[in-house]
């Protein structure tokens, strides 16, 4: 009961009450009487702390009380300024029935650490704050009988025996596992070429809690780099408007760095990408959604390498195969290379394969403020041509490459809000195929050249028919006989052997055209 009960609960003060509920039951709260003041400042109200909350949840005396409260809780009792000519009273006087849950099955577990170099957090979901727990308590997770709560952490180490309060079938959606594993090289020469798998430890498979996170902290020293590789699965670079990850996990790598954080990007298994090289420390996330991940994740291969530092800041090592397409984009897609930052791509092209390279985004909007962005394409061949374009020119749309290639993308320093990303695409074709085409196409160019030139003469003859035109008199024309009529004989040679005739007949303009010049001439003849 509120103190000084059945009496008014004194104006302005707050009473709290604390209960320890055992694991084994639940708790409900139910009012008994009470009655409201006339305030004038403040309002009076309830708090309840309840497991599985991180802030009080505020109740009003007219609320429903929670129910089945799986857990120790508390409830306070604030006042308020009373009207000093209606001041009324507060008083409250309720109970709290302790119980056994209903439809709660007890599920036990056993998480071994101890041969394990990682941290364990077994969490509830928190209801959303204004649900006030009504039918719906949060399990409870108990690492022993005394010691239950909202969430539960196992060190490096340990071995316990988790329990569950909970129903069976609200487990999955209500409760969640996260795990933490550090992965260090401390000294280069102890460490470098050596490899570890960054893979979930078979003591979080097959556990009735599913795994929502693992993440995985991996530093070097400023002589080593990082080398991600995936040589059986390899990776998938998740584009969310070309290409998404559909699998039951995927993978999202940050660099973390100070003053070099950034995202590489998510990634999941079955694509091209055998290898990343990553001049930074990160972090990766395995994110698990979907059904089938304990069956999944069993055949992951990701690996760790520290290798001997590279003056690149990243490079992907990308082996596509016959007859495939993949899409790849710059790391920091949503914020933009940061400034001076390179990036390569070393990709293979499969024998008896072509590769089209497809620039599927422009420079756009994008401006340096110093230096200059560049994109740089070479064939891994002797003599071959390195095809550069700088920010200030358009990309080429496709590009034919019959050998391994390096594809390089630098940027510059931007101007603010200004930002580099860039997607592309590697079409794998057969070179007969590609051939084909090129011929197919090119033959398509010449029928259409040669259509349209029998067209255009046949205009021009059908023209000539209809507008027939008459030889001018005087114009040299060896079909005009123009020779005088004479005795045959007198000259042994003919006006069309000699040249003769070559002035023999004159045009009437030419004799005649100074008098066309004069305006008052009068027509001499018709």
């Amino acid at each position: 009961m509120s103190a000084n009960y059945p009496l008014g609960f004194p104006e302005d003060e707050l009473m709290t009450w604390q209960f320890i509920v055992p694991p084994t039951l639940r708790a409900s709260v139910v009012f008994l009487n009470h009655t409201k003041p006339n305030c004038e400042r403040k309002e009076q109200r309830l708090e309840y702390f309840l497991p599985g909350y991180d802030n009080p949840e505020v109740y009003s005396l007219n609320d429903a009380q929670p129910m089945s409260i799986p857990g120790n809780f508390s409830l306070s009792l604030q006042g308020c300024d009373q009207d000093d000519q209606n001041p009324g009273a507060l008083r409250l006087l309720f109970k709290v029935d302790a119980h056994y849950p209903k439809n709660e099955e007890n599920v036990s577990f056993t998480i071994d650490l101890r041969h394990e170099d990682m941290n364990v957090t077994i969490y509830t979901n928190s209801p959303q704050s204004g649900s006030h727990l009504e039918n719906k308590p949060a399990c409870l997770i108990c690492r022993s009988s005394r010691h239950c709560g909202p969430n539960v952490t196992l060190a490096s180490g340990d071995s316990s025996s988790i329990t569950i309060v909970c129903r069976k079938k609200d487990i999955p959606s209500n409760v969640k596992m996260i795990a933490e594993k550090s992965l260090a090289c401390w000294k280069s020469r102890t460490c470098q070429n050596r490899v570890f798998p960054v893979a979930v430890p078979k003591a979080l498979l097959g556990l009735p809690v599913p795994l929502e996170m693992f993440f995985w902290k991996i530093t070097a020293p400023e002589d080593t780099n990082i080398e991600l590789r995936a040589p059986a699965l390899k990776l998938q670079q998740h584009i969310p408007n070309q290409l998404k990850c559909t699998g039951s996990y995927s993978y999202a790598i940050n660099g973390t760095t100070p003053g070099k954080t950034l995202t590489f990007g998510i990634y999941c298994p079955g694509g091209a990408i055998e290898k990343i090289q990553i001049r930074n420390n990160v972090t990766i996330s395995l994110k698990t959604f979907g059904k089938g991940f304990d069956d999944a994740v069993r055949n992951q291969d990701l690996k760790l390498v520290f290798v001997p530092a590279i003056k690149e800041d990243c490079i992907f090592t990308v082996t596509p195969a016959p007859k495939s397409k993949i899409y790849l984009q710059t790391p920091n897609w949503v914020d933009g290379l940061p400034s001076y930052m390179n990036v390569y791509w070393n990709i293979s092209v499969p024998q008896k394969n072509i590769a089209q390279l497809q620039f599927l985004s422009e420079w756009k909007d994008f401006a340096c403020e110093k230096a200059w962005a560049y994109v740089h394409v070479k064939e891994q061949r002797p003599g071959a041509e390195e095809i550069s374009r700088r920010n200030d020119v358009s990309l080429p749309k496709t590009l034919d490459m019959r050998h391994n290639f390096w594809l390089n993308i630098s940027n510059c320093k931007p101007y603010p809000m200004k930002f580099l990303s860039m997607q592309f695409a590697v079409t794998i074709a057969d070179k007969k195929s590609a051939l084909a085409i090129i011929i197919g196409a090119v033959a398509g160019v010449l029928a259409v050249v040669t259509v349209i030139g029998i067209a255009v003469c046949c205009i021009k003859k059908k023209k000539k028919k209809e507008n027939p035109q008459t030889p001018m008199v005087g114009v040299y024309n060896t079909n005009v006989n123009t020779q005088l009529p004479t005795k045959p004989g007198v000259f042994k040679k003919g006006r069309k052997n000699n040249e003769s005739h070559v002035y023999a007949v004159i045009e009437d303009t030419m004799v005649y055209g100074h008098l066309l010049d004069n305006e008052n001439v009068q027509t001499i003849y018709n």
